[in-house]
């Protein structure tokens, strides 16, 4: 049986293989306020640096950017930029999920949270594999399920956290100069809604420098405090 500490070894050595992470695909969110549909590139810098651009089949449309301390969400077809802090509510607001910015930046990388201590929790069989089960604070828990034959993380779920409970699921897996990554990412959202991640192709060996997290509003557009109110 695995113990939490090589579990936790395990994610931080996939957290290393995946900092420096890009990729190219679709994304398919479908909820009580509609569908949507869109190809998009994801890029992160770890632990908490997320850039997402969607774009139609002509150009960018959207663009949700946070450099851990701040979030932009731009549209650029109404020319309007929002700015405000990287909270659950807002990245909620502008992805439809709402966690914090590294726990986005981790889960758009096919990663579960990485507990910070290996030490506390229960590890059980399941018959997916094992999962590891710990609490989080504020009453929340953390249950991570790994496949029994290579211990790769196949989901995670987040619950008693306060309205915003998720579960994801990491399949596809396909190697990346040779590390076995996930391809397509599933998400159940607090709102009953539903999201999947599809990546058509993954870089892990570009360097993406501090300057492409930030985004400042262009001449002509309006800036919005997402805080304001």
């Amino acid at each position: 049986m695995p113990t939490p500490a090589s579990l936790q070894a395990g994610l931080l050595e996939r957290e290393a293989a995946l900092a420096s992470f890009q990729g190219q695909g679709r994304i398919d969110y479908e909820g009580p306020d509609g569908r949507v549909r869109s190809s998009n590139m994801v890029v992160v810098k770890a632990p908490d640096k997320v850039r997402i651009d969607f774009r139609s089949p002509f150009s960018l449309t959207y663009t949700v950017v946070s450099d851990g301390t701040a979030l932009v969400a731009y549209d650029r077809g109404a020319k309007v930029l929002y700015r405000g802090a990287p909270t659950p509510q807002n990245i909620g607001r502008y992805t439809r999920v709402p966690v914090d910015v590294s726990m986005l930046a981790s889960l758009v990388r096919g990663l579960p949270p990485t507990p910070a201590r290996a030490g506390d929790g229960d590890i059980g069989r399941v018959p997916e594999g094992w999962r590891w089960e710990r609490p989080l604070g504020g009453g929340a828990r953390l249950s991570i399920v790994f496949d029994a034959s290579d211990l790769r993380p196949v989901s995670a779920r987040l619950s008693g956290s306060r309205g915003a409970d998720f579960a994801a699921y990491f399949e596809e897996y396909e190697p990346v100069d040779g590390f076995p990554t996930a391809h397509k990412i599933r998400a159940e959202l607090p709102n009953g809604g539903r999201v999947e991640l599809s990546y058509g192709t993954i870089w892990r060996d570009r360097e993406h420098t501090d300057a492409a997290f930030r985004l400042d509003a262009p001449a002509g557009v309006r800036v919005v405090d997402m805080d304001a109110g």
